[in-house]
């Protein structure tokens, strides 16, 4: 008996490193869930690179996930610009660099970008010989010769754009299978048209990392426009630690942004599948060395539903009130268009949108009811209730009736 458990346990302990081989042949980029922008990219030959380290506030739990990865020293940390909210967990004492030695340092060529490096970041590193390296449009990073990490903003000279518009881009590239990884810092409406001016349909990615928090001016260069259908991602990643408030300017601007991520991912065969920190915790993407990508969360995510739910006490013989109630939103209802339903009382000919919290149809005839619900990151579910009523023509119109949408 001792014998097989022995061998049970060496044969256990052979399959989990088999597992760990293979995950470290992959590509792993890895977006931590903090206040602002981390994201920790793991190479197929062990390299590590940090772009941006959130707010210092959530230094620790970089740390911890850093520490979960059996990840010692950073090969490269690159700042895409100078908001506390991206260079926070750098800082101080406490920051990545005075815990971890890190080998390089990237950042874009601004005055406010190399002071906080020299001041805030430098006297607290471990590697006291670490050097601040301009990275500018073309830029290279030698990091591993099976991936690319290609700098696609700022040009030079830096741009008079303002921190978020003139904050970095990078390609990453698994050059095992040509998978392209786009990561924006905050840049918006001028640099998405900068880019697509320079690159075309060479910023064609699988996986987006949206800029400014998918934050957009609402110009025709996002969602709807030329931004999102050139570079056709199939996974986005929406940094943002929660839904945004109702106050004026930045509350309206993201959600009329979320609106037209929302159409652009069910207005035609996108596939787009988006995760947002707020909702999914931290995100893994996993590129194999075939190109085959995996995705995971660290928070369970249910998917939006619609329940239905009839009059109580109603005779089979009388119309009655049916309501469709879509599930509650994700985000303390901040923002109502995050889960929408959707009806159909024609077999799924025509659809007609709700929102959050229901609508109430009267039923005065049988009818076959389907529902479908949908949410902003590509997730959708779909039901089909049929309601009898004895006919009476002489009582009962042949007809539905909406009686009550909440919008």
């Amino acid at each position: 008996m001792i014998d097989i458990k022995i061998r049970l346990i060496i044969v256990l302990s052979l399959m989990l490193l088999s597992v760990n081989i293979i995950f470290s042949q992959s590509l792993k980029i890895h977006s931590i869930h903090v206040h602002g922008d981390a994201h920790l990219v793991q190479t197929p030959n062990g390299k590590t690179m940090l772009i941006d380290a959130g707010s210092s506030w959530h230094v620790n739990r970089i740390k911890n996930f850093i520490e979960r990865e059996n990840i010692t020293t950073i090969d490269a940390v690159y700042l895409t610009h100078a908001h506390s909210d991206h260079y926070g967990g750098l800082t101080g004492k406490d920051g990545i660099l005075a815990t971890y030695h890190v080998s390089e340092f990237y950042g874009v060529d601004e005055n406010d970008s190399k002071a906080v490096f020299n001041t805030l970041i430098l006297p607290f590193s471990l590697n006291q010989e670490v050097k601040y390296k301009v990275i500018k449009r073309g830029s290279l990073i030698n990091l591993d010769p099976e991936v690319e990490i290609k700098t696609l903003f700022p040009p030079d000279p830096y741009p008079k754009s303002g921190k978020n518009d003139g904050s970095a881009a990078c390609m990453i590239t698994d050059l095992r299978n040509g998978r392209k990884f786009l990561y924006m810092g905050d840049g918006m409406e001028y640099q998405n048209r900068e880019l697509i001016n320079a690159y075309g349909n060479e910023l064609k990615a699988d996986v987006l990392k949206y800029g400014h928090h998918t934050q957009f001016e609402l110009d025709d260069h996002f969602s709807v426009g030329y931004f999102m259908k050139i570079i056709q991602p199939k996974y986005g990643i929406i940094t943002k630690q929660t839904m945004p408030g109702n106050n004026p300017g930045h509350g309206e601007l993201t959600h009329a942004s979320f609106d037209k991520l929302y159409n652009y991912t069910w207005g035609s065969d996108t596939g787009l599948k988006s995760f947002m920190l707020g909702t999914h915790g931290h995100i893994t993407i996993v590129c194999h060395e075939d190109g085959e990508i995996a995705t995971f969360t660290s928070k369970e995510y249910i998917p939006p539903t619609i329940s239905a739910s009839e009059d109580s006490g109603i005779a089979r013989n009388a119309s009655f009130t049916l309501t469709l109630t879509l599930a509650e939103p994700y985000h303390d209802n901040r923002y109502p268009g995050e889960r929408r339903g959707y009806y159909s009382l024609d077999d799924g000919a025509t659809w007609n949108e709700f929102f959050y919290p229901e609508i109430q149809l009267k039923i005065t005839k049988t009818t076959t009811v389907k529902t479908m619900a949908r949410d902003i990151y590509g997730n959708s579910s779909v039901e089909e209730y049929e309601f009898k009523i004895e006919e009476s023509p002489e009582i009962f119109p042949s007809e539905v009736t909406c009686i009550l949408s909440t919008p």
